[in-house]
Order: structure tokens, then sequence, then C-alpha cells
């Protein structure tokens, strides 16, 4: 006040400006928990959100003054890489999850089998969202359908007798996994007929028949 006369001061509030660091991260396919740095002024407030469904925020979600704000990130069951967004103030942090990476096992890795022919399964695990595809380039081994499949399944196989004397070995591959089939050869079986006669005492020929697999 100058001489009974009043001048008004009038000084505007703090202008409130945000920052994040990072503004943009990128996460594996796994589950995951991270935070988020948050910059302002002392007197300055702020409230976090997110639309996206697999991101969580961690509590406090709203603050005065720098600090910073967790979340928690569900697995991918996706092969695709998703994007999602959190909002502090004005601010985004832009929230990169790659896509589910695919791995294969097979139950069993490894089985035998007699010389007849025979039919059996193999089991495969996998994500649900993992798709698979069986192949053999063994002419004696027969996939049975369906050789394609997501998620965990079986195969079935059916193998035809081995002819030879020598075990054989033939591969089934489902994805990048594969199950080693062995065959025994054949067992060789020998029979006479007859297995007994009588002869008189003279000189005298015969013969005896004998049979066995080809």
């Amino acid at each position: 006040q100058v001489a009974g006369q009043s001048f008004t001061v009038l000084q505007g509030g703090i202008a409130c400006a945000y920052s994040l660091s990072p503004t943009n991260r990128s996460h594996g396919s796994g589950a995951a928990s991270n935070s988020v740095a948050i910059t302002t002024d002392s007197a300055c407030s702020w409230t976090a959100a997110t639309t996206n469904a697999w991101i969580t925020l961690v509590a406090p979600m709203s603050g005065t003054g720098s600090g910073s704000l967790g979340y928690q990130l569900a697995a991918n069951p996706s092969l695709q890489e998703r994007v999602g967004y959190i909002q502090v103030a004005d601010q985004f942090l832009t929230v990169r999850q790659a896509g589910l990476i695919c791995s294969y096992s097979l139950s069993p890795t490894n089985r035998n089998h007699g010389s007849g022919a025979a039919s059996n399964s193999v089991s495969v695990t996998t994500d649900a969202a993992c798709p698979w595809t069986a192949t053999s380039t063994n002419d004696w081994i027969t996939l049975v359908a369906p050789t394609t499949g997501t998620g965990s399944g079986s195969v079935g196989y059916q193998i035809t007798a081995n002819s030879s004397l020598q075990e054989r070995v033939g591969y089934i591959q489902v994805a990048d996994q594969t199950l080693v089939v062995r065959q025994a050869g054949l067992i060789c079986a020998f029979s006479l007929s007859p297995t007994n006669r009588n002869h008189g005492s003279g000189a005298a020929s015969n013969s005896v028949s004998v049979t066995t697999d080809e």
C-alpha cells in the first residue's frame, strides 16, 4: 500500500511438469516386475493408471513430488509381442513384452520294439499357444493322424515287422525334438518235419523239411 493506495501483486502457482525414467522398457515373455521413476516439483501431485489388464500397478498409485511407481506383468501366453502403457500425470511409459518362446519336450525320447509289427505313441509337452508338426523319413514308420497340433498332445505311430536280422533305427521328429525308435532284428525260429523217423535195417534215403523265416 502506498499513500493509502493498494497495489495488488498476483503470483501464479507452480506449473507442474513431470518426467518419467525410462519412457520405454522391454520385457521378456515371462511374468516380471519393475518400476518407473517419477520426477516433479515437491508440491506437484500425480496419479498413475493403466488400461492393460496384463499390467498391474503396485500401490501407492498416487503421490506428491518425485517418487517411483512399481508394476507387475503377467506372463505373455501369446506368440506375439504385446505393448501396454502406464500413464503418470501427463507422461507415459511404454511397456513392450516379448511373445512366448515355444519349447517342447517328448516322453519318451527313446523306445525299443521287438521285431514284429507294433504301434505306440509319444507325448508332446509345450505351452498352449505353441504349434507343432510331426514327421518321419523312415518308410517303416507310419505316423497316425493328426500329425499336427497346438499345445500338449500325443503322436501315434505304427511300425512294420522287421524282416532283417539286423536292428534298425528310425526317428520321429516333433517340432525340434526327436524320438529315437529302435526295432530289434528278426529272431530266426526253426522247425523240422518230421522230428522222428524210423528206418528198416537196409540202406535207405529220405529227407527232412526245414521251416524258418525267409
